[in-house]
This record gives structure tokens, C-alpha cells and sequence, in this order.
């Protein structure tokens, strides 16, 4: 079959590799995504015409469900975000989203050009972060790097305080070629680096905290990550100790792009998928 001409150019000019934006890559309330929680391995190098080859690694947990909801409006002015609540008024575009995972509910809020994590809580921690943790910033594109601090307070079992601070830092900081736990392959996906380190404030001046790298890697014509890995390291004034890791597939035949303009078909390990362009 001949492709007209024009169909072929709009092709030439589609960047290869996903660009995290505001429109294609935000979270939205009403998703669910089931979750695979599969076996860990290292995320691999960062730069260019990386292939991380993730096949075969078996599942640990099959579904591992995350979904976002509208915080409840009370009389129309105030957001109700578990135990605290934001004006309307001081919203400036689009609402909250509660995130809700593994018994824990993580409370979101987009601010100009950037997505915020205002907090969490669960049965054991009740976290505010009075200076909110950056948790995404449109658009990101390869190379593009951008770091912020935060504080936060809490209360640990509903007896001891907590008092952090810290910074995090995102890097879109490789791209290449994904090889899925169901041995599929996609192609042009960009990972996104986030470093958390989190430092505990105390009145003696010791230090200690924590270290959590998520690596995520997106694809175009998918909202979601599709594959995300999280390690972290424990540390001190002398020591840096690896504590929990973990990986997580996220199905991409569960997430596409809202609106589609048109489908292109995209071989992934012989099998035909339908792969959402704009």
C-alpha cells in the first residue's frame, strides 16, 4: 500500500523520543493503573542508544493497583485533602488529585509549570511538606535537569515527630530501547531520574537520613510510565547503606493518550500494537 506524501513528512518531523508535557504525560483523576510488581535489577547506564534489557524478570506481585480521585469540594470552597484542606481560591489550574497506593494516599497539586507533592498519609505516618516536594515539571525533554529543596513534618505512629528536609532533583538523563518482562520491545523511550535525599533535623547536630532513586522510563503515545524502578541507601555522617528496592511494570496496553488523532501501528516483538501519534 503507497503512503501519500504528506502522511510520510508528518513522520519526518515526530521527535523519536518522548517529551514529558503538561497534555500527554499528566496524571488524571479517574485513572487506574494495575501495577505489576516484578523482580529488581540495576537500571543501567544513563546517556543515549541505551538498551535496558528488562525481559524475563518474573512477577512478585501481579496486581498492584494505583488510581488518582478529586479531593471532595466542601461548599465549593475549600479541598478536602485527608486531614488538611486548600482554599479554592489559591488554585490556580486544574484541581488536586489524591493518589491512592498501598493503603497510602499522596496528595498532589499542579503550581505554574510544575506538580507538587504536598504530603502523605497511611495508618503508621501523617507528612506535610510545608515547602512541597517537586514531583514533575513540564515540559522535560533528554538532558533537561532541575533540582529543589523541601521541608516536611510529620508525626511517625502517631507519637513521634518528624522534622526533614532535603532536596530533590529530576534529569531526563537517558533514552534508547525497552525490553518489557514480557519480552516486547519499544522503542524512543526517554527515563526520567528523580534523586530524593532526605535529611533528619535534630537538636545535636548528627546526621542522618535517606536516599531514594526512582528511575521511570516514559514512551511516546503512553500518559504513564511503563517501567519504573526505585532503590534507596540509608545514610549517615560515615556510612551509606542500601536499604529497599524494588521494580514495577505498569501494562502499557492499560494507558494511551486521551485524544488520538490518528494510529500508527508499531511492531513490538512481532506482535502488531496500535501506538497513539500526534
Amino acid at each position: 500500500m503507497r503512503v501519500p506524501l504528506c502522511l510520510l513528512l508528518l513522520f519526518l518531523i515526530l521527535p523519536l523520543s518522548a517529551q514529558i508535557t503538561y497534555k500527554n504525560n499528566a496524571i488524571r483523576t479517574g485513572d487506574e493503573i494495575i501495577k505489576q510488581q516484578v523482580e529488581y535489577k540495576d537500571p543501567g547506564r544513563s546517556g543515549e542508544n541505551v538498551v535496558w534489557n528488562f525481559g524475563q524478570l518474573n512477577a512478585v506481585n501481579p496486581e498492584y493497583k494505583l488510581r488518582y480521585e478529586s479531593p471532595q469540594l466542601n461548599r465549593d470552597s475549600l479541598y478536602i485533602m485527608g486531614r488538611d484542606t486548600i482554599h479554592a481560591k489559591h488554585i490556580e489550574y486544574g484541581d488536586p488529585i489524591i493518589a491512592i497506593e498501598h493503603r497510602t494516599m499522596y496528595y498532589y497539586r499542579l503550581k505554574g509549570d510544575s506538580l507538587f507533592l504536598l504530603g502523605y498519609e497511611n495508618p503508621i505516618n501523617i507528612i506535610r511538606h510545608s515547602t512541597p516536594i517537586l514531583s514533575m515539571i513540564y515540559p522535560l525533554d533528554y538532558k533537561q535537569q532541575i533540582k529543589k529543596d523541601f521541608k516536611s513534618q510529620g508525626v511517625y505512629s502517631s507519637n513521634e515527630f518528624i522534622n526533614t528536609k532535603g532536596y530533590v532533583s529530576l534529569e531526563a538523563d537517558a533514552r534508547g530501547i525497552l525490553i518489557l518482562p514480557s519480552n516486547d520491545t519499544v522503542s524512543h523511550t526517554l527515563r526520567i531520574k528523580t534523586i530524593q535525599s532526605i535529611s533528619n533535623i535534630d537538636t545535636l547536630n548528627n546526621f542522618s537520613g535517606m536516599e531514594i532513586e526512582t528511575y521511570r522510563w516514559y514512551a511516546k503515545g503512553y500518559r504513564y510510565p511503563i517501567f519504573e524502578i526505585i532503590k534507596s541507601f540509608l545514610v549517615s555522617d560515615t556510612t551509606k547503606q542500601e536499604g529497599f528496592k524494588s521494580a514495577f511494570l505498569y501494562p502499557p496496553q492499560n494507558h494511551f493518550y486521551a485524544s488520538i488523532y490518528f494510529n500508527v501501528p508499531i511492531i513490538v516483538a512481532n506482535k502488531i500494537h496500535k501506538y497513539s501519534a500526534f
